[in-house]
């Protein structure tokens, strides 16, 4: 499946709330990665002057401010940003509630706009430029995630970072605190669909913490057993192509259809343990695996982290801020491919 580049479209936003108006604008230009650029109106009369000669893709408009005229416009989606009653002769238009948080207001847009381009072929792009970091172990799932989201935290201090979480009942949500409603599995869902549209729906997915991107799990294991490993692959390189991220960190799952596959991608491949007699008994196996299925090339790239033992203590973000910053100074100590310890 082709690698697709989005367009880049235009936002208007008209409200005679100037300061409603500037901070929305501003924070949605703030945001990587979006699909369009955004400018802010305070005055109808400003905006149908500026649309005499320019195609605006949505207009985001409050209803107070709205104008017929504008229905002669080039504008190819118009929504009105509603404090709460429509006015009748307005019912036909799309809305959105106008005192909603802003991510939500972003995410409406977004999925507008991912339908307005549906029908509109992408342009190919060339593979991007992003460095692929790869998490994996064989045991506890848990210390995959911890140590995924401290390496997010790490490079996302001076880069941009988006980090998969691969997982199957994965504890982020607990962590993080948070219930999506959108996850990878939507997001895969519009790759298979719609290519050309991936750059939207990315951003309509994606969640934010502390300096960097992620994509929640999945809600049901059987939708990661049901991806085959090349669209695993097809997803990563089209992310990939729109070079908004400089690293790509995928928290990988044994029970993926084929792992290592996935895993060869990477640059670097980070691997948690314990320092047991269990663990490092089963490192060992792991190890000798690779070299026995001629997968030496995986093996080099492998720098194995060993998980600091600290307490149990908190809940949710308290409990993972705890166990972050032990990870972190473990990191702090990792040369590339030799063991990291405290």
């Amino acid at each position: 499946m082709g690698v697709y580049r989005m367009k880049t479209g235009i936002l208007a936003i008209c409200d005679s709330d100037q300061d409603y108006a500037q901070n929305l604008m501003e924070y949605i230009s703030e945001k990587d990665g979006m699909p369009f650029k955004t400018i802010a109106f305070t005055k109808a009369e400003s905006l149908l002057e500026y649309a005499k000669s320019r195609h605006i893709d949505i207009l985001l408009i409050s209803n107070l401010a709205m104008d017929e005229r504008m229905e002669a416009c080039d504008i190819e989606k118009i929504i009105l940003l509603s404090p709460g009653e429509i006015f009748s002769k307005y019912k036909r238009y799309s809305s959105i509630y106008k005192y909603q948080s802003t991510e939500k207001i972003i995410r409406e847009v977004l999925d507008y706009y991912a339908d307005i381009c549906q029908e509109e072929g992408g342009v190919f792009a060339a593979p991007g430029n992003a460095s692929l970091i790869g998490v994996y172990s064989l045991e506890e799932a848990e210390k995959r995630t911890l140590l995924s989201i401290a390496l997010s935290k790490m490079y996302g201090r001076e880069n941009t970072v988006l980090c998969l979480c691969m997982e199957e009942f994965s504890i982020l949500p607990v962590l993080m605190e948070k219930e999506y409603t959108a996850d990878l599995s939507d997001l895969m869902y519009y790759y298979k669909q719609s290519p050309a549209n991936l750059h939207v729906r990315l951003q309509s997915v994606i969640e934010h913490y502390q300096g960097f991107a992620y994509i929640p799990p999945p809600a049901f294991s059987e939708d990661l057993r049901k991806i085959q490993t090349e669209e695993w692959i097809g997803l990563i390189q089209a992310i990939d192509s729109f070079g908004i991220y400089d690293y790509i960190i995928l928290e990988i799952s044994p029970m993926l259809e084929s792992p290592f596959e996935i895993l060869s991608q990477c640059q670097t491949v980070y691997v948690p343990f314990s320092d047991t007699y269990l663990s490092n008994s089963r490192m060992k196996i792991f190890e000798k695996y690779l070299l026995t299925s001629e997968r030496e090339a995986l093996l080099n790239q492998i720098v194995k982290v060993q998980m600091p033992e600290n307490s149990d203590t908190g809940t949710g973000q308290i409990y993972l801020e705890r166990k972050i910053k032990g990870i972190m100074e473990t990191l702090a100590q990792c040369a590339a491919g030799k063991e990291a310890a405290l």
